[in-house]
């Protein structure tokens, strides 16, 4: 018959004869946890306690005790070790999908998590042709704990444009939903298969990137064992590649955003020759624009003055006259309200007269406190 240790599993051997024969020289017995494979090839996990029994001597002549199968227990262990990493890992992709700069940086920090996470071996990310929405290319993007075993794999992977439908990435665009391969070698519809073969690739996963409605990106993850399809790991991955889609969302709206906000400020700079600033005492604080170029008078001069004192100093004789046009004036300033098309005239330094068209709009916190006028002028000359 076998020895016992015979069936102990070959890599755990060395830690059970070190416990055993501490047990023996100690006179403590022993309790330790490793693995056993049946004859069947099947690997168990048990729990061994025994206490050494002594002759007259004194010496041990043997040991008494238990042999628990616990491989339920630590297979409920790991999942519930494994969950936890897979819910760490959606909070952290939440974090970072909220903050990234770019969908690029967004994908690269989720194939590390999703990696470390899962303990998967590779991972990679593919893209939406920009100039097709059947195709998606493939991208550099690889887990950073890639071992350089799989280069031949990221060869081919970096050198092929999946079609909807074609290979696992092919699969994602035309569903829109995860898609799960036990082994890629046995699948006919996965081009990479020989590459996958020779690299010792079998089991993989990939999920779509959804903004939208529609896949912008995914992610595709192999290992290399064949695995049996996991609904609640796919589930947190669909999460994930929902966060993923917001971080493509909010670029395009930040993108949209800016585009508004040029063409505004084209539109404000073509309808104008400058911008001014003043503050609650109505005192300029700043310029911008055309101003000097004008005027003639340097902004920084105007800087801490307010506009009726400016006002009086470069206004024509005529302007001054119109005294009631002047009092509505400064009675709607004081009254906090915007202003438009007020128009009038400035002596230059050179001599000459500059007509002006002016509009201006009350600037207030968000507590309600006036904070002065903004608003734009123009040479009307």
């Amino acid at each position: 018959g076998k020895c016992f240790i015979d069936v102990v599993h070959p890599d755990d051997r060395k830690r059970f004869l070190t416990v055993w024969s501490d047990g023996v020289k100690n006179g403590t017995g022993y309790t330790v946890e490793h693995r056993v494979v049946q004859p069947g090839g099947t690997i168990r996990h048990v729990r061994e306690i025994a206490e050494i029994q002594l002759g007259r001597d004194g010496e041990a002549v043997g040991f008494v005790g238990t042999v628990q199968d616990i491989t339920d227990e630590i297979r409920a262990d790991g999942i519930l070790r494994r969950n936890n990493r897979l819910l760490e890992m959606l909070g952290n992709v939440g974090m970072t999908a909220s903050s990234s700069s770019s969908l690029q940086e967004a994908l690269q920090f989720s194939i590390d998590e999703v990696c470390r996470a899962t303990e998967w071996p590779v991972g990679h990310a593919f893209v939406r042709d920009e100039t097709s929405e059947k195709q998606l290319l493939p991208t550099r993007l690889w887990n950073k704990s890639l071992d350089p075993s799989f280069a031949p794999f990221v060869k081919i992977t970096e050198a092929t444009r999946f079609e909807e439908g074609l290979g696992l990435p092919g699969r994602v665009l035309a569903t829109g939903q995860p898609v799960w391969m036990n082994d890629v070698t046995a699948d006919s519809n996965f081009p990479r298969a020989d590459v996958a073969q020779e690299t010792g690739l079998h089991g993989a996963f990939a999920f779509p990137v959804l903004s939208g409605g529609k896949v912008v990106a995914g992610l595709e993850f192999f290992n290399t064992v064949q695995v049996e399809s996991d609904p609640y790991l796919l589930e947190i991955l669909s999460k994930v590649g929902t966060q993923l889609g917001w971080v493509s969302e909010r670029l395009e709206a930040e993108a949209a955003i800016r585009e508004s906000e040029s063409r505004f400020r084209n539109y404000a700079e073509s309808a104008s020759d400058w911008f001014w600033e003043v503050d609650a005492d109505l005192r300029y604080s700043g310029f911008s624009g055309r101003n000097e170029e004008i005027s003639g008078i340097s902004s920084n001069k105007n800087i801490g003055h307010s506009r009726m004192e400016i006002l009086q100093d470069i206004l024509t004789d005529e302007e001054k006259q119109q005294v009631e046009k002047w009092a509505d004036h400064y009675a709607l300033l004081a009254r906090r309200e915007s202003f438009q098309d007020l128009r009038y005239s400035v002596n230059s330094p050179d001599g000459g007269i500059i007509h002006l068209r002016v509009n201006g709009i009350p600037v207030f916190a968000d507590d309600g406190e006036f904070g002065g006028y903004r608003g734009t002028a123009r040479d009307e000359t």
